[in-house]
């Protein structure tokens, strides 16, 4: 065992399923890692989307990614957290 810290990043699945995002953000989260989503887009900008995008007006990021970076906030780090976008 190494004992260093993991990052699962760069991930996604192209359904965008809710169940997915948050089994792997429960088993990071567990483990005491981080994660680095693939990829983020503001919708109101035009980010273009390959179908693994996780736009800032949708459920999953509301319903699952705000809370997850809520709870990883807490094992420590210094975040803001914020589901609305100017």
């Amino acid at each position: 065992k190494a004992n260093k810290p993991v990052v699962l990043e760069e991930y996604g699945v192209k359904t965008l399923d809710s169940d997915s995002y948050l089994a792997w953000s429960d088993q990071v989260y567990t483990s005491k890692s981080n994660m680095q989503y693939w990829q983020f887009g503001i919708k109101s900008l035009g980010a273009p989307d390959d179908g693994y995008t996780i736009f800032d007006e949708g459920e999953l990021f509301s319903g699952v990614i705000v809370p997850a970076a809520s709870k990883f906030a807490s094992l420590g780090g210094s975040a803001s957290i914020s589901s609305k976008t100017s």
